[in-house]
Order: C-alpha cells, then sequence, then structure tokens
C-alpha cells in the first residue's frame, strides 16, 4: 500500500521497509468528507438503514478539585474495526473574564496539571450495545459507505447528535502503537483499502493469499518483533 499524506504517521516507515508500498493500493490520508456532509449523513436517522449508524460514547463534564473539566471521547473507526479514546481538556479562556490576572495564571497552572492526551480505553461494552442496535458489521459498513478506511466520529456533548469528523485522523496522536502493532496496523490499512477496490472480494481467501492479493509480501508481512 502507498501512502499519500501531507503529514507523518507510523506508517509511512512500515511503507518504506516494504520499497515503498505497493502503487496499486493508494491510501489517501485527506479529509474524508465534508463536515457538513457526514453530519447530515448521521442526522437523518429515521429515513436512512441502521447499518449506517454506530453508537458513540457522549461527552461528559468531571469535577477535577472545583474545576469543570471535559471529557471529550471519541470512536475510531480504522479499517473496518472499532477503537475509543478519550482525553481530559478545558479551555484556559473558558470564563477568563471573571477571573483576575493572578487567578488566571493560576487556572493554567491547573490546567496543565489536569489535562491528558488522547488515549486508546477499553471500549468493549460499546461494541457489545452497537452489535445490538446495529449488528455486528456496523463499523465496516459505514467505512465503506463513506469509502474510507480511517475516520472518527463525535457525538455532542449537548445533543446525540453524531459528526464526522472532516479528516483522517493521525494515529499517532491516539498511542495505536502501544495497542495494536504498527506493521500489523499497516496491513489491516492496506487489506481494508485494496477491497474498496473490488466489487466482490474473494471471502474463502487465506490471510497469506489477501496479502499477495494486495502487494505485500508473506514472508515479511507476518514478522513480529521479538
Amino acid at each position: 500500500m502507498k501512502i499519500k499524506s501531507a503529514w507523518r504517521d507510523y506508517y509511512d516507515w512500515v511503507a518504506n521497509q516494504y520499497g515503498g508500498g505497493d502503487p496499486s493500493v493508494v491510501f489517501v490520508r485527506d479529509r474524508v468528507a465534508s463536515v457538513e456532509d457526514s453530519h447530515m449523513l448521521l442526522e437523518w436517522r429515521k429515513d436512512a438503514e441502521r447499518a449506517l449508524f454506530v453508537y458513540v460514547p457522549k461527552d461528559r463534564y468531571v469535577m477535577i478539585e472545583g474545576v469543570e473539566y471535559t471529557l471529550e471521547r471519541k470512536l475510531l473507526i480504522v479499517a473496518g474495526k472499532p477503537y475509543f479514546a478519550q482525553r481530559t481538556t478545558r479551555d484556559p479562556l473558558q470564563d477568563s473574564w471573571r477571573r483576575k490576572p493572578h487567578e488566571q495564571e493560576a487556572m493554567v497552572q491547573h490546567i496543565e496539571r489536569h489535562s491528558r492526551p488522547w488515549s486508546l480505553i477499553d471500549g468493549a461494552s460499546y461494541v457489545a450495545k452497537n452489535a445490538e442496535m446495529y449488528g455486528d458489521q456496523a463499523y465496516e459498513r459505514l467505512a465503506r459507505h463513506l469509502g474510507c478506511a480511517s475516520f472518527t466520529v463525535e457525538r455532542s456533548v449537548y445533543s446525540d447528535t453524531l459528526r464526522i469528523e472532516g479528516y483522517t485522523p493521525c494515529l499517532n496522536d491516539y498511542g495505536f502503537a502501544s495497542v495494536v502493532e504498527a506493521q500489523t496496523m499497516y496491513q489491516e490499512l492496506a487489506l481494508f483499502v485494496g477491497s474498496l477496490k473490488n466489487e466482490a472480494p474473494d471471502l474463502n481467501m487465506t490471510d497469506v493469499q489477501k496479502v499477495e492479493a494486495h502487494g505485500l509480501d508473506k514472508r515479511w508481512s507476518f514478522r513480529h518483533r521479538k
């Protein structure tokens, strides 16, 4: 798989190990779709097929030492599989107009101590809920409907409206390498991107046959670090 992107991620290095990747399978890390179109797609809940929707945990507020923070949560669908992430954050400018200069400085320090970057969390309960509501293949169906191998879905803290972010996420920002080995994720992305080109993929193919069919080498594609 050849990657086209204006920025770098783990998988660019992996592609280089395969001589730059198969040029016939191209993963363009760009805009997924316009935010407005994606927003409309997911709001047509009553008129569209159930398979187009997924359950996403809602953002919520948490109190830390008497200060209100937002616990942001996202669903990332990568190669048709779900991953859930969250972070703790607060806007330093929030209600700053009510604070004196020394209080604003103390608030900034408080935020620096208690804010947390994006990290992947156990989403087993969310996966089970999606399976119950929309079926086991809901994530892959949504990915194939959008024709995208990697994207994120959010749920507003104020409502049940879902929104697909209009860009391909940098998986490095979410710590994916600590959960899925970079080589393994590259292979999954390559197979998924390649399958988007094929209208009727052979589901009876072995994993080795699938790897070879997408231009990867069976000897090197399944190597694991010791």
